[in-house]
């Protein structure tokens, strides 16, 4: 009799767990279902929008010198000519967390070595955003981009999304940048939800470091 009870008190906990989880799931699903596609858009142009407000406040104040006095920077998909017609979805949007001393800029064809982590846009589920990727060796933040306890990942700039190979071939060694990237420059209308938990139209936020990069022919 006491074997069947446990058996029982088991079964009514699976059943219990499996509930929690699909909540879970079906909240967060509901987060993307919701105009994903419009919050998403809203949010980066909002970016874009503080992003050109600010460079033109350094701008009038500084002239040529307002990069010292800013912490924004919007660089356009370098991909493009400038007979591609223009929109605000060409461009990234980068917020300067920490300047480095390289002075020289990763090639399209290099390869790179970064600390990074990625996350979506806010949302009911996530309020700091779905955490996506990152290259530390837990989630926490300040072990991701610590001094001792980073893990490096090695990337060619070439296999990234455009939006990344862009903010690349702009970083120098020791910057670490917030970069906001459209859809556009991501992965667009693809779902990957069901692989890597990135929604269609999803504008992605990157937290990068870059550590190193080698030229074609060479380690790091």
């Amino acid at each position: 009799m006491k074997n069947i009870f446990k058996i029982l008190l088991t079964a009514a906990a699976l059943v219990l767990t499996f509930a929690s989880c699909s909540e879970h799931l079906n909240s967060e699903n509901d987060d993307f279902a919701n105009n994903w596609k419009g919050q998403n858009t809203a949010a980066f142009a909002e970016h874009m929008k503080q992003a050109k407000a600010a460079i033109a406040t350094a701008k009038a104040q500084y002239g040529s010198d307002w990069e010292a006095h800013c912490n924004y920077r919007i660089y356009r998909y370098f991909g493009y000519t400038d007979d591609t017609k223009a929109s605000i979805n060409d461009s990234i949007c980068v917020e300067v967390v920490k300047q480095g001393t390289g002075s020289s800029c990763p090639l399209y064809t290099d390869s790179v070595s970064m600390n990074y982590m990625v996350r979506l846009i806010p949302s009911a589920s996530y309020p700091s955003g779905k955490l996506i990727d990152h290259s530390g060796q837990t989630i926490r933040e300040e072990d991701i981009f610590s001094t001792t306890h980073s893990a490096p990942r090695h990337f060619l700039v070439s296999k990234q999304i455009s939006g990344m190979q862009t903010a690349l071939q702009h970083m120098h060694i020791g910057d670490r940048w917030r970069i906001y990237i459209p859809s556009d420059l991501a992965y667009g209308a693809n779902n990957l939800l069901s692989s890597s938990g990135i929604p269609a139209y999803s504008m992605l936020r990157f937290d990068v470091e870059l550590k190193a990069y080698a030229r074609v022919g060479t380690k790091l």
